[in-house]
């Protein structure tokens, strides 16, 4: 089998994503469910645990597909932005609400159109 970097995998030996079914070795493959962070960041760990080894962290309102959720109120995913796999806290995460209907901009106001100071005060 080839070797797949742990860091970018969503592959343990217990559990994997099921797009790598047929590719890796495990002992049962899940489809993940998306989810969104929802905290200002929240850290992606490399193992289960508060101290384990910091891999990155997610931004808010980044996207990440959860394989596993634990009764101890982690996640294990695979972050969408970079690719990254670890251990989240899953109060930190939320389904994703619906796709915005709208867009806004701000454009900055064109001098074409406008009034200068001058004309206003009747100045040359």
């Amino acid at each position: 089998m080839t070797r797949f970097d742990p860091r970018t995998t969503p592959a343990r030996p217990d559990l994997a994503a099921r797009h790598l079914q047929g590719k890796l070795e495990a002992a049962r493959f899940v489809d993940g469910e998306r989810y969104q962070v929802v905290d200002a960041q929240a850290p992606v760990r490399r193992a289960p645990a508060p101290d384990a080894a910091l891999e990155t962290e997610a931004l808010m309102g980044e996207h990440v597909m959860i394989y596993e959720m634990t009764e101890e109120g982690l996640a294990w995913g695979q972050l969408e932005s970079d690719g990254y796999v670890g251990w989240l806290p899953a109060n930190s995460l939320s389904l994703p609400g619906p796709a915005p209907t709208h867009r806004r901009s701000a454009r900055p106001r064109s001098a074409r159109g406008s009034r200068s100071s001058a004309s206003r005060t009747g100045s040359p």
